[in-house]
């Protein structure tokens, strides 16, 4: 959490790597809810190992066949959070199934080419454009603090999420 504080700091205050800190906020936060299901994999001792898949399913799976209460317990609290998380809207845009895939990022067509890794910050910024929240219910373009704004919430409902799990960890 920690992370996605720092790079929701620096989207406002490192406007020529915005794109650099949103992917990675981005990225960040997508990451929380399955850090919380390794936190139970190791605290309850499931030995899901890392090259295995970690999903909810996956945990319930091994804990109910482990016959581990304490587990089972914990996967049903995250399942029942997770749902309400994720019924916000906003929440929903950031980390729902499409996660990144809401927030586009306009770029030239030569972005991607090898020779993109020599331009200056500058250059980078202006050959990547704007990014624009699809999720926003309004005409134009987001403000500057519009999108910090925005995962900064995201960031806080995550933080309940956690706070609602901190009894199993």
């Amino acid at each position: 959490m920690t992370n996605a504080e720092y790079g929701i700091k620096m989207l406002m205050e490192v406007p020529r790597e915005y794109v650099f800190y949103l992917r990675g906020t981005l990225a960040t936060l997508d990451c929380i809810p399955p850090y919380m299901l390794e936190e139970g994999n190791q605290k309850f001792g499931l030995g899901i190992r890392l090259d295995e898949d970690l999903k909810s399913w996956s945990f319930r799976d091994r804990a109910s066949r482990a016959k581990n209460q304490k587990a089972i317990e914990f996967i049903d609290t995250y399942d029942m959070e997770y749902e309400i998380l994720i019924k916000d809207p906003t929440v929903k845009a950031i980390l729902g199934h499409e996660g990144e895939r809401n927030i586009i990022m306009h770029r030239k067509p030569h972005f991607m080419q090898v020779s993109f890794i020599a331009m200056t910050p500058d250059e980078r910024y202006e050959a990547v454009g704007k990014p624009t929240l699809h999720f926003m219910d309004k005409k134009g373009e987001p403000t500057k603090d519009e999108i910090p704004k925005t995962l900064s919430y995201c960031l806080s409902k995550l933080g309940e999420f956690r706070g609602c799990l901190a009894f199993g960890l």
